[in-house]
């Protein structure tokens, strides 16, 4: 993988950390899975990153190995007009 896999890998991480933290529901595309990984948690590295699974599965990962990530917000309830 090249210097440019690791940015845009970097990037994705990146994106990824803030919308966990906003919310978010992720799930995240890797190229050597056929399938993508639903994410709770990251913990990010200067060269690789460490991923939580919902199933309690842990990755360590290259970041040139991050292909993409798909975003979802949950509905917003509003509890005082309910």
């Amino acid at each position: 993988m090249s210097a440019r896999d690791h940015s845009a890998g970097l990037e994705i991480v990146e994106r990824v950390d803030e919308s966990l933290h906003g919310g978010a529901r992720v799930t995240l595309y890797i190229r050597s899975r056929s399938e993508p990984i639903t994410v709770t948690r990251v913990n990010r590295g200067q060269f690789s990153v460490r991923i939580y699974t919902d199933n309690a599965a842990c990755l360590d990962l290259a970041y040139s190995a991050v292909e993409s990530a798909r975003y979802s917000m949950p509905p917003n309830i509003d509890l005082l007009n309910a």
